[in-house]
């Protein structure tokens, strides 16, 4: 993982990314989406408390059956 890490920073920095967020020019650290999971599930629970979403209990068999459902619609 580390390579695919250098990879892919050293191509954000070809496409001209500097490496900085926000104010100033403070270097931060890369950030892996799994590493945010706790903020993310706060905000999925509070968009369905408030009643803004909603969980889905469907198995994994249905929602496979609906993807291959959505790929041939968008086929034909």
């Amino acid at each position: 993982m580390p390579d695919s890490l250098q990879d892919i920073m050293d191509s954000l920095r070809w496409l001209g990314w500097s490496g900085t967020k926000g104010r100033g020019r403070r270097r931060l650290r890369p950030y892996f989406q799994s590493e945010r999971l706790p903020l993310y599930r706060h905000w999925a629970d509070w968009l369905v408390e408030n009643g803004h979403a909603y969980r889905c209990y469907c198995t994994e068999a249905r929602l496979d059956a609906l993807r291959k459902e959505q790929v041939a619609r968008a086929r034909s």
